[in-house]
């Protein structure tokens, strides 16, 4: 059977989009500007602006890289925290 059911959870391009907005949420946190972190994760700029634009897929290994840089743990990055972002601001 192809295609997934709303119960199944986001698919790969959402869960991709989470990812990077969660992110450059905790980047802005911490100060950081996108080439800084790039920078410090060993990636090109235009590698980190995909990657929190959501339109590629951050690896395995470059996630395991930023969780440590943000004192996160990795299952941190798969939860959609637009609702509380939305909540937050009013």
């Amino acid at each position: 059977m192809k295609g997934t059911s709303a119960a199944a959870g986001p698919d790969r391009r959402s869960m991709s989009r989470i990812i990077g907005q969660n992110i450059k949420s905790r980047r802005v946190e911490q100060g950081l500007k996108q080439a800084e972190m790039a920078l410090l994760l060993g990636i090109s700029p235009r590698s980190m602006q995909r990657i929190e634009a959501g339109t590629v897929a951050v690896s395995a290994d470059v996630l395991a890289r930023i969780a440590s840089l943000q004192a996160k743990l990795v299952e941190w990055y798969l939860v959609d925290r637009g609702t509380e972002r939305r909540r937050v601001r009013g």
